[in-house]
């Protein structure tokens, strides 16, 4: 795989790496701020820290990758990978996830996508993969001619069903 190919899968997931770092980072100022200002040890502040540490590695490693095998996905807690051949379709879905509590019909679902596998008639949803909708735009039809799958648009949301 050549560099340029790398390179346009880096929007998938920048919305989660995004917001990954900047929790740690509001994390650990307050921790260290408020820790310091109490008067608590040193280690102690060290440990409260450390799942702001872990929430930060993980979030930089957020992320698709395609190699000769298939599609390498890497989320918030697991690292899922699926064979080319097994990968149908690749949807261009809104934003559905923890963060707007699972809804498509709310400001974020309209402005933000996430990456969807259809694998084997099953779709495997991928919330971590947040990107902007021009990003998704771009990036999704290209991913799924990469992966000799079929690209689709998610079914829009009726206008009754708004709210």
């Amino acid at each position: 795989m050549d560099r340029s190919d790398e390179l346009s899968l880096v929007g998938i997931g920048r919305v989660s790496r995004v917001i990954g770092v900047v929790v740690a980072a509001i994390w650990v100022a307050a921790f260290t701020l408020g820790g310091v200002t109490t008067g608590k040890p040193w280690l102690e502040i060290v440990l409260v820290n450390l799942p702001a540490l872990a929430l930060f590695v993980r979030a930089l490693m957020i992320g698709v990758r395609i190699d000769d095998d298939g599609l390498l996905i890497t989320s918030w807690f697991r690292t899922y990978r699926f064979p080319r051949a097994r990968i149908d379709e690749v949807p261009n879905w809104r934003y559905s996830g923890y963060i707007n509590r699972w809804s498509v019909r709310d400001v974020m679902a309209r402005h933000v996508r996430m990456l969807v596998l259809n694998v084997d008639d099953k779709d495997w949803e991928f919330p971590a993969t947040a990107m902007s909708r021009r990003v998704a735009d771009r990036v999704v039809p290209q991913l799924a001619h990469r992966l000799d799958a079929v690209s689709a648009d998610a079914p829009p949301v009726s206008t009754s069903d708004q709210s």
